[in-house]
């Protein structure tokens, strides 16, 4: 079925590509003889898609937007939609803004040095980018794309390269986006690596926008840090085998990302992706779906942080004992009054914290390590916990704070018992 104004691309056009309902920010990188079929490489990065057939999943940047049908892929939902000319945005239709998805910066005066991290405008899309050298003063530069498309000498640094933004907001977050002159609540899927662009998923219905820009149309709301920070797992208590949830953020054609409430996304290779092979992972699952996952790998090449999902818990490693390894049995604990002390041992420091083994109250239960939070140590702060004295070893009081039954979790305080008001 023909989308309207897809009928003739070529190299180097910036479209949008259907995938899975949602229509995503491309540049067409090869056309096939005929015209009828093109490759195209995703704004978000990862690995070029081939034999994408023009006629039914392209359409330029500024056609109409609005949701997918996912049973008749490639048709708009009229009725959601109002029809609008680019660059203004749809009257009425919430989340469909014509912005364009990647504005035309230019910077000027950019100094740049070897070995930072900029964008880099390749066909009219801001790449990010390692520069390697820079001419003697300072006006042109050599660079390394990160997709690993390869170096580009020679690039004009004041209208090819911008720095990359600093930015608060972080995959996870719950935030307000402004549409249309209203605010609605939605929890933020993917931040730009430049720090401009983000893609949230609405709370009320569900539906994801991409390319919504961070500086004009996202704002924190009075608990946006505060949950964020109780919603994340520190990355250095993740063990292998633990059972965690969590929201798909990326599907690639090598791999899918879920954001699992740490510090970074969990990947899924294809190999793990399900029970038996699967020759196109992309059909598994879509951005947005909340999944459970397994941890069956953490780390990599010279300790990267970066850890390794499963969606099929069979193909996680065992132990010996038949369950999975790094699951805390945290059933001891659920109901404990938080005004209870226990005797607890440290078991390991870290910059956020420590580890403490505690005894169930129930015999039947075994002991277990949680974590105590650096601030939940005493009512003052704490650059270092060795600088203060702690040893792994060292026996010490702790309180029962929350038991979560779903990460396999203990958080314990050892700060006094709040005093009733």
């Amino acid at each position: 079925q023909q989308v309207e104004g897809s009928d003739e691309v070529a190299v180097g056009d910036k479209v949008e590509v259907n995938f899975l309902g949602i229509w995503h920010a491309c540049t067409v990188s090869q056309v096939s003889s005929d015209g009828g079929m093109c490759t195209v490489k995703y704004h978000e990065g990862g690995e070029d898609e081939s034999e994408v057939d023009i006629a039914t999943r392209v359409r330029p940047i500024a056609a109409k937007k609005g949701k997918v049908d996912k049973a008749n892929t490639g048709k708009e939902v009229a009725s959601r939609v109002q029809v609008a000319t680019a660059p203004q945005p749809t009257s009425g239709a919430r989340g469909r803004r014509n912005d364009p998805p990647l504005k035309e910066e230019k910077a000027e005066h950019v100094h740049v040095e070897a070995g930072e991290r900029v964008e880099v405008d390749i066909l009219g899309v801001w790449q990010i980018a390692t520069v390697l050298d820079v001419s003697d003063d300072g006006s042109t530069c050599e660079v390394r794309l990160r997709d690993g498309s390869g170096v580009e000498p020679d690039v004009d640094v004041a209208s090819r390269v911008r720095k990359l933004l600093e930015t608060w907001l972080r995959p996870g977050m719950k935030v307000d986006i402004e549409s249309e002159g209203q605010w609605w609540s939605t929890r933020v899927l993917w931040v730009d690596p430049g720090g401009r662009l983000c893609t949230a998923q609405y709370d009320d219905d569900e539906y994801i926008e991409q390319h919504i820009s961070i500086d004009d149309r996202v704002r924190r709301t009075k608990t946006t840090e505060q949950e964020f920070a109780d919603s994340r797992i520190p990355f250095d208590s993740l063990m292998v085998g633990q059972e965690l949830k969590g929201k798909v953020t990326t599907v690639r054609e090598f791999a899918i990302f879920v954001d699992v409430n740490t510090e970074i996304d969990g990947f899924v290779p294809r190999h793990l992706a399900g029970a038996g092979w699967v020759p196109d992972i992309r059909g598994l699952v879509t951005t947005g779906q909340e999944v459970t996952v397994w941890i069956s790998k953490i780390g990599g090449i010279e300790g990267n942080r970066k850890f390794e999902i499963s969606l099929v818990e069979s193909k996680v490693r065992k132990s010996a004992g038949g369950k999975n390894k790094g699951i805390k049995d945290v059933s001891g604990f659920i109901g404990v009054d938080d005004k209870q002390w226990f005797k607890g041992t440290i078991r390991d420091i870290r910059t956020f914290g420590m580890f403490v083994e505690v005894s169930s109250p129930k015999p039947e239960c075994p002991s277990i390590d949680g974590v105590v939070h650096i601030s939940q140590i005493a009512d003052k702060l704490i650059k270092s916990l060795k600088a203060e004295g702690f040893r792994i070893g060292q026996k010490v009081d702790v309180r029962v704070t929350k038991v979560d039954t779903t990460k396999h979790t203990l958080n314990l305080s050892m700060l006094p018992i709040p005093q009733e008001s």
